[in-house]
């Protein structure tokens, strides 16, 4: 899969979202926090299943468009989700540490895309298999959040 102008295929998830940032958190503006976190995740988490399923650019515009549209659903919940978690007088705090996934999955995402571009990308047959890995690490992480709300985070009930 090959387009000469991938700068501009690039700018569709970022038009995504100026666009549809408002609507989307109407959207999920009566959800719960971990409601609306959970469908952004699995959202974003299956435009890799389109880019595995049809290794097109043309594919890779609709999976960046349904991959913000994730992003536009769990964004405007996160910090509330981080604020509600937090005891009253350490709201700042936990508001600065809800940085700490992105630094995160800067790094470890930063060496396993490193890693899954030689692997699958260059020289292989098998591109496809890259949304496959990017898409079961995105649905893992969204059990993985429910998990961790269920189980960890206390009183579950109350922000479901």
């Amino acid at each position: 899969m090959k387009f000469e102008r991938f700068e501009l295929v690039e700018t569709v998830d970022a038009w995504t979202l100026i666009l549809l940032t408002v609507p989307l958190a109407a959207l999920v503006r009566r959800l719960r926090p971990i409601r609306a976190m959970t469908a952004g995740f699995a959202v974003a988490s299956s435009a890799w299943l389109l880019i595995a399923l049809i290794p097109t650019w043309q594919a890779v515009v609709l999976a960046m468009f349904v991959f913000a549209v994730g992003e536009g659903l769990q964004a405007p919940r996160f910090y509330e989700y981080v604020a509600d978690l937090a005891p009253r007088e350490q709201v700042g705090t936990f508001m600065g540490f809800a940085f700490l996934p992105v630094a995160l999955g800067s790094v470890v995402g930063g060496a396993l895309a490193g890693f899954l571009v030689e692997r699958f990308v260059r020289g292989s047959a098998t591109p496809g298999a890259f949304g496959w890995v990017i898409a079961g690490v995105g649905f893992v992480s969204t059990v993985l959040m429910v998990l961790y709300d269920r189980l960890v985070a206390g009183q579950p009930s109350s922000r479901l």
